[in-house]
C-alpha cells in the first residue's frame, strides 16, 4: 500500500483529535459561561428586588411645585435639565435634551451633595436622552466586559441599515479557544421591565477561520454561551438576549426612570422615559427662565460646592450659547474656578459656569 496513504490517514487522524479537542475546549468554555450568567442573573434579580424595597420612599416624592417656595421633602432636591451634556467620567456622558427629576440624597443627614455623587440617586420623571456610540462603545469595553473572563474584547458599536430596519452593530474579537474576530446585528427594544434594554442578537458570525462556523453549531451558538458581564455592570445575558438595566449601567449617581421610547440612529441612540412633565410653572421657578441651557436644583437642605442651600434654589447656567452646556459631576470644581454667581433678593441662587473641558 502506497506510503501516502498512511500520511493521509495520519493527517486525517491528527486533524480528528485536534478538532475533538478544540471542541471539548469550546464546549467547557460554554458550560462554564452558561454557569457564570445563571448566577448573575440571579444575584441581579435578588439586589433589584432588595433595591425596589429601599426606594420606596421616592415614590412620596413630592407633586407638582405650585409656588417657588414649594420644595420636596428634606433628602430630595428638584432637578430640572435643558440641553446639557451630562458626564460621570470624562469619557462617558449622555445629551439630555430636557428632563424633570428627583436627586434622592443618600446620606444619613438628608443633605444633597453635588460633591459627593457617590451618595446621591436621580429619579427620572420624565426625559428626553441621547448617546452617542462611542461612549456606549466604552462602556462596553471597559464597565461591562473589561474583565480576564468576558471572553470578549476590543468591541467598535455603530448600527446599520438592512431590509429597511436599523439594527445595532458590534464588532470585536471573541474568545472562541483563541481570539478570532466577529460580528453580532441586534435589534434594541425597551423591555416590559421599567428601566431595561433588550438587545436581541438577529445574527453572529465568526470572521475567522473556516471551521469555527461548524464547531460553533456543535455546542450551540448563543450569547450566553459565548459572553459573561462584569457582576456590577448592570448587564446580563440570557440566550441571544443582552439586558442592560440603566440604573446600574452608569457609574454613580445611578439614574432611575422607566423608559418609554428607544431610537436607534446612524451615531447613536434616543431614549425617552415616562412620567411627569416639567412643572407647569416653571417660569416661575427658575431665577433665569430664559437661559437657553442649565441646571437647576430646588431643596431644603443642598450643597454644591462652597454654597449651602437651605429652603432656596440654584439654577447653573451655560456662560456660552452656541452649544449645549456640559457640567461634569465628579469635576465641575473646575467649572466653579471661573463662575460668576448671584444671589437673588428672595435667596435663589444664580451660578454662570463655562463648559467642561473648555
Amino acid at each position: 500500500m502506497p506510503r501516502i496513504f498512511y500520511i493521509v490517514i495520519l493527517i486525517a487522524s491528527i486533524g480528528a483529535n485536534l478538532f475533538l479537542g478544540i471542541r471539548t475546549a469550546l464546549f467547557e468554555q460554554t458550560l462554564a459561561s452558561q454557569a457564570s450568567n445563571e448566577a448573575l442573573r440571579k444575584l441581579t434579580e435578588e439586589n433589584q428586588a432588595r433595591k425596589n424595597r429601599q426606594k420606596q420612599s421616592s415614590d412620596n416624592a413630592p407633586s407638582e411645585p405650585s409656588s417657588v417656595g414649594a420644595l420636596p421633602p428634606a433628602g430630595f432636591a428638584n432637578l430640572f435639565l435643558k440641553d446639557i451634556r451630562l458626564y460621570w467620567t470624562d469619557s462617558i456622558y449622555a445629551d439630555v435634551q430636557s428632563a424633570n427629576a428627583l436627586l434622592k440624597s443618600l446620606r444619613d443627614d438628608g443633605l444633597v451633595d453635588f460633591d459627593a455623587p457617590d451618595k446621591l440617586e436621580i429619579y427620572m420623571q420624565s426625559a428626553s436622552v441621547a448617546m452617542e456610540f462611542q461612549v456606549l462603545e466604552r462602556l462596553m469595553n471597559d464597565r461591562v466586559f473589561g474583565h480576564s473572563e468576558s471572553h470578549v474584547r476590543n468591541m467598535i458599536v455603530d448600527s446599520v441599515e438592512l431590509d429597511g430596519e436599523r439594527l445595532l452593530r458590534i464588532r470585536g474579537e471573541l474568545e472562541l479557544v483563541t481570539w478570532l474576530d466577529f460580528e453580532m446585528l441586534a435589534k434594541m427594544t425597551v423591555s416590559a421591565d421599567p428601566g431595561v434594554i433588550e438587545v436581541t442578537a438577529v445574527q453572529i458570525k465568526s470572521l475567522g477561520l473556516p471551521f469555527v462556523k461548524g464547531l460553533l453549531g456543535t455546542v450551540g451558538m448563543e450569547l450566553e454561551s459565548l459572553i459573561v458581564p462584569a457582576e456590577s455592570s448592570g448587564v446580563t445575558v440570557k440566550g441571544n438576549q443582552i439586558l442592560i438595566r440603566l440604573s446600574q449601567f452608569f457609574p454613580p449617581p445611578a439614574v432611575y426612570g422607566e423608559l418609554n421610547t428607544l431610537q436607534l440612529e446612524e451615531d447613536g441612540l434616543r431614549i425617552t422615559l415616562k412620567g411627569k412633565p416639567l412643572p407647569s410653572n416653571l417660569n416661575t421657578l427658575l431665577p433665569a427662565p430664559h437661559a437657553p441651557h442649565y441646571l437647576f436644583a430646588a431643596g431644603r437642605f443642598v450643597k454644591f460646592g462652597p454654597l449651602r442651600l437651605i429652603a432656596s434654589s440654584l439654577q447653573m447656567i451655560d456662560q456660552s450659547v452656541e452649544d449645549r452646556f456640559h457640567f461634569h459631576v465628579r469635576k465641575y470644581f473646575q467649572q466653579l474656578d471661573r463662575s460668576k454667581a448671584r444671589v437673588m433678593l428672595d435667596g435663589r441662587v444664580q451660578v454662570f459656569l463655562v463648559d467642561f473641558g473648555k
